[in-house]
């Protein structure tokens, strides 16, 4: 489980900084969004919150990426029509996934040792 845990824990710090160079390298200006952007842009950041929290708590920090995730992923859906292309989108699920399983585990073996 320890594996599982710092592989969600690695690629959501790496998904983090892959934002944050990405912000950067566009120049973002986030007074210029409309609408639906802000939405996206929302998204992202619950899930990306979500990334960093899952070192603290497993379990509120995988909940809220698959919750920003999945915002985000209706949210683009709603506003073209189409769910979001390419490999990163549905790479940032992962973090969340793998948080919530090691969450999951962690809890059915305090459970199986109290019995």
């Amino acid at each position: 489980m320890t594996t599982i845990r710092w592989i969600s824990r690695s690629l959501g710090v790496l998904l983090v900084g892959l934002f944050l160079l990405f912000l950067v390298g566009q120049g973002f200006n986030p007074l210029r969004l409309n609408g639906t952007e802000i939405a996206l842009f929302s998204g992202v950041l619950v899930a990306l919150a979500g990334m960093l929290l899952v070192w603290r708590q497993e379990l509120l920090g995988g909940v809220l990426v698959i919750a920003g995730m999945t915002a985000f992923y209706v949210t683009n859906f709603v506003a073209s029509g189409q769910w979001p292309g390419g490999w990163v989108f549905p790479l940032c699920f992962l973090p969340g996934i793998l948080a919530l399983v090691c969450w999951w585990a962690t809890r059915a073996n305090r459970l199986a040792s109290q019995r």
